[in-house]
């Protein structure tokens, strides 16, 4: 890569293309939603469905999943997924794939004129909203399928002619489906139809009305009011009608964005949906897009016996995806979406930005070589769990941390893959933390931020070790939270907490009842709905919106998402991340950010070392000490680290040993040993042996330590401390 900032052309050629690349990125399925979201972001681009599905859909194995499942299950589906993850684009493309074979998909958004036409949201009461869907369903099924038309064109209005002559000669039937007789209201077509038969006997309804239809005008108008307006002429009528007249094979009423609803409204179409779906069953499927904190309100839970009828729909299949489960679809296992599919979704964005610009043929190659590098080195951190597998949230993310990364592309030159990729990681931890939104995340979890503020008052008996479990207590809760879910139910299936079990783990440590569900709050909602949150609250009986404290009640469910674990197992723990804590407030600084980013990627490595290495090994000192608090006050017993870790440890693949141990099947390790051991990754470069061999002497005291500590037993002063203890900005 040549360098690019020092050429004005060069960067304003690129800022323009990146500037659009942002608009192709914004643009989705639910683009219209996502400007109104997102007031701030340019307008997404215009992008035709068919361009869409060419030129950026990639194929998710999903797909066929649903299909599958609406060719066999009978009842209601229910298509879960985060905000983002693609239920939409996914909703297309099943439609797209099932009518080439015969079959119908409707699919009908909750959130705009589907349903409610020019009214608002929040204007329709919840009584209402169910009536208002169900005539939304029956509209589309007239102008679309029978084709209610006033301009009475005969190729226009035939199946609607069809339709007359299905109920016409279907009305008992129809009349057991709906509880009504409709032998009343179509006498007087009965009528008509007779004396019209007197001269041509052998004459069909279809060929009376094919003649009459546009000369009678009694007769059209009888129509129009009476029969197609007619209240008992339901959706359900019109499906079986479908069904019979043009033997569709299966039809599909896909309702989706169901979450732009009020809670209220959600439970009151939740009835009427699955008396829809019940009717229906033979021939035809009702299936909801919903998010999966919304997911208790539309799930069947009277019905514990009943299989799954849902699937997650998830950009990644992270570890420990039973415990945030709430059924599997089918027993059939979830499915695991590849990095390249992932790769290709960012790529093709890439490129079609690139074939809606005249860019420099050189800009673009060092725009695709910086975008591979950032992917890459994703993939390292598991991106995909930290997005919260939301697609949405990955593309905005990777699109304005191209555009910081292009500022510093001359520093990624001649340097090998390794070497750029962990460059990479450095900007982005440090960039992340750098940002407003994402700064509450980074804020809560600053575990470095806490050590400095203890550093002062380190001695063991002293308050300040105190005080630690207040101060680390997101990330103690965080922690608690996932052990908790590990634990196993009857039949293996994992547990997922309530707050109030959460609450008496946490008690343990001594920490208020009102500081906990404090936290909470803080971690779980999505307060800017462009950051995940890092846990999930719901409760049992209909989906809430917490946005105090005193909201969340002790029978609600918790459960940590996948960006909580990805914070406790891979961003907590690198050099990104600690070297970008220590200068926290020059990094919101746009221009310290930038003379600082330079200076920490012209450094050598053991520059780069001596930048985190006291600071780190204070970071080990205040672990120790807290260890010592919980042995001597709140874990009592021979086995008390073992329990410690078993409710407050980080769980960690078997395949990290020798980090942490096993306890109940299970591995788990301390946050700083799972920090030394990324930041050794860091510089494992065999020409630092210097470095490395530090970091392994420093792991080496801990872990001498920590044995003293669990067979009773004192600490001992680090030999390797300076007199320096942290560096100026943290004060």
């Amino acid at each position: 890569m040549r360098l690019c900032k020092w050429d004005p052309d060069f960067v304003q050629e690129m800022q323009k293309f990146l500037d659009l690349h942002r608009a192709v990125c914004d643009f989705s399925l639910d683009q219209e939603d996502i400007a109104r979201e997102k007031l701030f972001l340019p307008r997404p681009a215009h992008i035709e469905h068919a361009e869409f599905f060419e030129k950026l859909y990639v194929e998710r194995p999903e797909e066929n999943m649903i299909i599958d499942s609406l060719k066999k299950w009978p009842r209601m589906i229910l298509v879960v997924g985060e905000r983002g993850s693609g239920k939409t684009s996914i909703a297309y493309r099943v439609k797209e794939k099932m009518e080439k074979d015969h079959n119908l998909v409707m699919i009908f958004d909750a959130r705009r004129g589907d349903f409610f036409e020019s009214q608002s949201l929040d204007q329709i009461s919840p009584s209402e909203i169910s009536a208002l869907m169900l005539k939304g369903i029956k509209s589309r099924y007239l102008k679309e399928i029978f084709t209610y038309s006033l301009n009475r064109q005969e190729e226009v209005i035939e199946p609607l002619f069809r339709l007359i002559e299905y109920i016409m000669e279907n009305y008992n039937k129809l009349g057991r489906l709906t509880g009504y007789n409709f032998g009343g209201v179509l006498f007087p077509l009965y009528r008509r139809y007779r004396q019209y038969k007197r001269t041509r006997e052998e004459a069909t309804i279809l060929e009376w009305l094919e003649e009459n239809f546009d000369t009678d005008d009694k007769l059209a108008d009888y129509i129009w009011k009476e029969i197609v307006n007619h209240p008992r002429l339901k959706p359900s009528l019109l499906i079986h009608a479908a069904h019979d007249v043009f033997k569709y094979k299966r039809q599909c009423i896909w309702i989706d964005n169901v979450d732009g609803l009020s809670y209220k409204q959600q439970a009151r179409i939740q009835t009427s949906l699955k008396r829809l779906a019940g009717s229906i069953s033979s021939f035809a499927n009702v299936v909801v897009s919903v998010r999966s904190e919304n997911i208790l309100i539309l799930d069947e839970f009277d019905e514990e016996q009943a299989p799954p009828r849902f699937m997650k729909v998830y950009l990644y299949l992270q570890e420990g995806f039973q415990d945030i489960a709430l059924r599997e679809a089918h027993s059939v296992p979830p499915l695991k979406l590849s990095w390249e599919i992932m790769k290709q979704i960012v790529q093709r964005r890439i490129e079609l930005s690139f074939e809606k610009t005249n860019i420099d043929k050189e800009v673009k190659e060092q725009i695709r070589q910086t975008s591979f590098v950032i992917l890459d080195a994703w993939r390292k951190i598991h991106i995909t769990e930290l997005a919260n597998h939301s697609i949405r949230y990955l593309l905005a993310e990777h699109t304005d941390f191209l555009k910081y990364v292009c500022k510093f592309s001359d520093y990624l030159s001649g340097k090998t893959r390794f070497e750029r990729e962990r460059d990479v990681l450095t900007m982005y931890f440090v960039w992340l933390g750098s940002m407003p939104d994402n700064l509450r995340h980074m804020r809560l979890l600053d575990i470095v931020g806490v050590a400095n503020k203890w550093h002062t008052r380190w001695n063991i008996d002293d308050d300040a070790n105190s005080e630690l479990a207040r101060d680390l207590l997101p990330l103690l809760l965080l922690s608690s939270i996932w052990n908790f879910s590990l634990k196993e139910k009857d039949g293996g299936q994992h547990t997922r907490p309530t707050v109030e079990e959460i609450l008496n783990v946490v008690a343990k440590i001594d920490i208020p009842k009102d500081d906990v569900l404090r936290v909470m709050c803080d971690t779980q909602s999505w307060i800017n709905e462009d950051i995940p949150p890092l846990i999930e609250i719901q409760s049992p009986d209909q989906p809430v919106k917490i946005i105090a404290p005193s909201q969340i009640k002790e029978h609600y469910i918790i459960s940590l998402s996948p960006r909580g674990k990805a914070m406790l197992r891979y961003i907590l723990n690198t050099f990104g991340y600690f070297w970008g804590a220590l200068h926290y407030r020059q990094m919101n600084k746009d221009n310290q950010n930038v003379r600082l980013m330079e200076q920490v990627l012209r450094s050598t490595e053991e520059a780069k070392w001596r930048l985190i290495r006291v600071p780190l090994l204070t970071l080990g000192k205040m672990y120790l000490c807290f260890l010592a608090l919980i042995r001597n006050k709140w874990y009592p017993g021979p086995k008390w680290f073992e329990e410690f870790l078993a409710d407050f440890g980080v769980p960690v693949p078997d395949y990290w040993e020798p980090v942490g141990i096993k306890i109940n099947k299970k591995r788990r390790a301390l946050q700083y040993e799972i920090m030394l051991t990324g930041i050794r990754n860091f510089f494992r470069n065999p020409t630092n042996s210097t470095v490395t061999q530090e970091i392994d002497t420093m792991l080496s005291w801990f872990k001498e330590n920590l044995s003293a500590l669990i067979k009773g037993g004192d600490l001992t002063c680090n030999p390797l401390l300076e007199e320096s203890l942290f560096i100026d900005e943290r004060e």
